[in-house]
Formats: C-alpha cells, structure tokens, sequence
C-alpha cells in the first residue's frame, strides 16, 4: 500500500515537472514559470519526490527484471527506513510550500513603467504544476507515514 501510494506521489512529482508552476494573475498574458524557473526550492522538491520514488520503485522492478536487476547489485541503493522516507517526503512538501509563499511577480516589458524599477509587475498565482507537485508530494508523505504506523511485511 504505502509503495503504490508513493508511486502514485512520485508520477505527480514527474508530472509536475512539464507544467507551468506559476501563472500571472491576468489571464490575458500567456506567460508562465516552470518549477525549474523558481529557485531552489522547487528543484529541491521536484528532485526529493523523484527521488524517493526512484529509490523505493528501483529495487521492486529489479526483482522483476533480470537485466535491471545486475545493475542493481553493482550499485546497492539501500532502501530508506519507513521515518527516513517520511522525513524526506515532509521536506519536499516543506519546499513546494516555500515556493508557493515565495513566488515572483511576472515583469511585463511591454506596457509603460509605473514601478520604481521601470517596468510594470503583475503578481502571480499558482499554476497546475505546482498542485500537482504539492498534491504528488503530500501523498508521498501520507504513504510513508502508512508505512511508518503500518510495519511492511518481508
């Protein structure tokens, strides 16, 4: 259960990455911002989530793919520990959040200056990119703390 839940976190996460994270607030501008435009904070929570989904999906898939599986021997990722893959999960959440409260107004070097820095800003809102990667990273941490209150059996 808590495997297909961070799965299904880390496919947000992905996905998130494709989609416009910031959008200004007039919907007549067709400009946008990837996550990787914001900052370190948003490439610190697209790479957490991939991550932890690439280290726990990585050693199932190995077990079912031969080839996979000797270059997983040679390289021996260990597994995180249900609290670790909590801990990871809940900084990456923590890191989609600081992007949300810390998003950049859209400069328009159109239109005529009325700010001190001689360009007009438009503030932006949250795009689909960054939902998803907030919900991928959200059910990323509900499928660890599963996994931490519900001990895996081998």
């Amino acid at each position: 259960m808590a495997r297909a839940g961070i799965l299904a976190g880390g496919l947000l996460v992905v996905l998130s990455v494709f989609l416009p994270w910031s959008v200004p607030v007039d919907s007549s501008y067709r400009s946008s911002a990837a996550g990787s435009d914001l900052g370190l904070a948003a490439i610190l929570a697209m790479g957490l989530g991939a991550g932890l989904t690439s280290v726990v999906v990585l050693p199932a898939a190995a077990r079912r793919v031969p080839a996979l599986g000797r270059v997983a021997t040679r390289g021996r990722l260990p597994v995180p520990a249900a609290g670790t893959a909590m801990l990871l999960a809940g900084g990456a959440v923590l890191a989609v959040v600081v992007v949300w409260l810390t998003m950049p107004a859209f400069v328009d070097p159109v239109l005529p200056a009325r700010s001190m820095a001689g360009r007009t800003r438009m503030p932006a809102t949250a795009g689909t990119g960054l939902y998803a990667a907030l919900a991928g990273t959200s059910a990323e941490l509900a499928a660890c703390a599963w996994a931490v209150r519900r001990p895996q059996r081998p």
